[in-house]
């Protein structure tokens, strides 16, 4: 779903009258298997809440599901990219992050931090080589507690105020 922006084609080639979006926000997760789904859930808040509060800014919500090489041009037309997923930090479930720019970067390239078979890492690598890596990216993260079939998410991960701070969260990026 994009917001106050209309992109012509589905490439990142420059196009006169078209600037690429102030603010992606990416969900990434499979909502079938409990956790692991935190992602895509937050992004559907997210939505609910752009279309309540009708903030002022080109923004596009982006649900990657599991990842797949397809997002790299979604990744490489956005300015400041913020991604929503369950991360593994041996925190207490329901721990919410947010890692930026530089730290995020380090955080990716450790071995076993995400939960997903194809790895944000790889996106970036290729962005950076075609030189459209967002100049601004942040990870909120949030700490699965089960990583297993089913639809809910979990107490732990599905406390009353983790919307809240996640959005407050993406705010303060924006």
């Amino acid at each position: 779903m994009t917001f106050n922006n209309e992109k012509p084609d589905n490439s990142t080639e420059k196009v006169i009258g078209w600037t690429p979006f102030r603010i992606s926000y990416l969900g990434i997760g499979n909502t079938l298997l409990k956790d692991e789904g935190i992602g895509i859930h937050l992004l559907d808040y997210i939505q609910k809440a752009y279309l309540q509060w009708e903030w002022q800014f080109d923004i596009q919500l982006i649900d990657g599901g599991t990842l797949s090489f397809d997002l790299l041009t979604l990744i490489c037309s956005t300015q400041k990219l913020i991604i929503l997923d369950a991360v593994r930090l041996k925190q207490p479930a329901g721990s919410v992050y947010c890692l930026q720019d530089q730290a995020m970067d380090q955080f990716l390239v450790q071995p076993g931090k995400s939960v997903h078979e194809v790895s944000l890492q790889d996106l970036f690598d290729m962005s950076r080589l075609t030189e459209q890596l967002p100049e601004h990216r942040a990870l909120i993260g949030i700490e699965p507690e089960t990583i297993d079939w089913g639809s809910q998410l979990t107490s732990d991960v599905n406390q009353f105020n983790l919307n809240n701070t996640v959005l407050s969260l993406t705010s303060s990026q924006v």
